[in-house]
């Protein structure tokens, strides 16, 4: 019960990251009212959140427990919803809907970091000789949130707007509107069977800073993070414009983007791809974490020479090849980070902070680079 209470859980915010991305961009243009050249600002709100919270939530998860920690996560993703829903209420172009947005995504990434206790809550009910399993199983919950959040995401797409009382349910007020409701049901499930979850007992509580062996761990997560910062900052400068991009390259009318579900078909083969070689070819060949890095690392270079190079006269099928291998490769490079992580961090006694570093720093990638795209 409790595995399963998680496994929905860490869905439920996975959908969440991804269900509003089918719309976020044109619905950023309507909120702003022409603003676009600030899309990657409102965009990376959602990521600064994330930073935030991140540690918070892991903190509280050490210090109290998991169940609580993931309670609050949930009531921070409704509002952050909320408000996100609401920015379509004032007039286009006002500095409420604009603020709406901001702050709801902002909050709704404070929520969204959660998603870490689930890795935290995998780490802990395995053994050390076990965390790659568990790391691959983590990846599996996640997946499916974020395939079928931008699958609903165009489903909405086809669905004619309907307005209630001067409030507009269009396909992208449906997104925050379902993620509300998936995150209400989740509640109480969390509450009822999250309150059995016992997090592995410390003898000797020592704050991190007073913590010899800890302070060696922090040195070494910041080595990491280095890599882990600067892939992640790569990946997101392409994936704030996937929207934008692909918007040009499928020739998709702001009128009409029924078929902006074209764009996210190359993210979902290559993460598909991604695991299916990570699990069929790569563990079996028994390759160190490190060469895999490496490999996956250069691969993901090659393919944003695509978006590098990016014309708006190139053919849609540049798009496919490149975004395809960028999200395997990516895959692939982040399993492996993790690993090397995971064998870094150890059985440390603040494995919910350590983890929730890891979210930081990746959440900190995403920032920078959509700013940067901007």
């Amino acid at each position: 019960k409790e595995s399963l209470t998680m496994m929905l859980f860490c869905f439920v915010l996975s959908f969440d990251a991804m269900v509003t991305f089918m719309t976020v961009y044109f619905y950023w243009g309507y909120v702003s009212n022409g603003l676009e050249q600030y899309y990657g600002m409102a965009f990376s709100a959602y990521f600064v959140g994330t930073m935030i919270a991140s540690p918070l939530l892991g903190l509280l998860a050490q210090k109290r427990n998991l169940w609580e920690a993931a309670t609050i996560s949930l009531l921070l993703c409704i509002a952050g919803n909320a408000m996100y829903f609401c920015s379509d209420i004032p007039d286009p172009g006002s500095i409420t809907g604009i603020m709406l947005f901001v702050f709801g995504r902002l909050v709704e990434g404070m929520g969204a970091a959660g998603v870490t206790l689930a890795l935290v809550y995998l780490i802990n009910v395995s053994d050390s000789n076990e965390r790659l399993g568990s790391m691959n199983k983590f990846r599996a919950w996640q997946f499916w949130g974020k395939f079928l959040g931008p699958c609903l995401g165009t489903i909405y797409l086809y669905i004619p707007p309907v307005e209630v009382g001067g409030v507009s349910f269009n396909p992208a007020t449906l997104a925050p509107l379902t993620t509300m409701i998936l995150c209400a049901i989740t509640l109480p499930v969390v509450i009822m069977f999250g309150r059995n979850i016992r997090m592995k007992k410390v003898l000797e509580k020592v704050p991190i800073w007073k913590d010899t062996e800890a302070q060696q761990m922090v040195k070494d997560v910041v080595k990491l993070f280095v890599v882990y910062i600067a892939s992640l900052m790569s990946l997101w400068m392409v994936f704030a414009q996937i929207m934008p991009i692909g918007v040009i390259f499928f020739q998709i009318a702001e009128e009409d983007p029924s078929s902006i579900w074209l764009i996210y078909i190359p993210p979902m083969i290559g993460a598909i791809l991604g695991m299916i070689l990570t699990k069929r070819v790569i563990v079996p060949m028994k390759l160190t974490d490190a060469s895999v890095l490496v490999g996956s690392s250069a691969v993901v270079t090659l393919s944003l020479v695509t978006f590098i190079q990016f014309q708006s006269k190139e053919p849609a099928w540049i798009y496919f090849i490149g975004c395809t291998l960028l999200f395997l490769a990516f895959g692939i490079l982040s399993t492996a980070f993790r690993s090397i992580y995971s064998v870094t961090v150890g059985s440390s006694r603040h494995l919910s902070v350590m983890m929730s570093l890891l979210f930081t720093g990746a959440a900190l990638g995403q920032i920078i680079g959509p700013i940067i795209s901007s």
